[in-house]
């Protein structure tokens, strides 16, 4: 399942609501859920991976546990263009 943004415009505890759901949606369903969002809080929150672009380049990958401010900054810092990507292998899970 394919959400673009599907808590930009909502209140906090409707977005928290939105995302639980799809995460259960996930679990129950046995299906990816790939979400697309700005808010690196519910990122950390409701995410199993993140995934950072910035100019069409993937710029930071890894686990939502393990995005650090130096991963989100890979993305939206301005001077970051150019940095090495911040990525972590993921291990596929059985």
């Amino acid at each position: 399942m394919l959400a673009d943004e599907p808590v930009a415009s909502l209140d906090p505890a409707t977005a928290a609501s939105i995302l639980t759901q799809l995460r259960e949606i996930s679990a129950n369903d046995g299906i990816t859920v790939v979400v697309s969002l700005h808010q690196l809080d519910l990122a950390r929150r409701f995410a199993d991976r993140v995934i950072g672009m910035r100019a069409g380049q993937v710029v930071a990958d890894v686990a939502a546990r393990d995005l650090t401010d130096a991963a989100a900054d890979a993305v939206y810092r301005e001077d970051a263009m150019n940095a090495a990507p911040v990525t972590q292998r993921m291990q596929k899970v059985a």
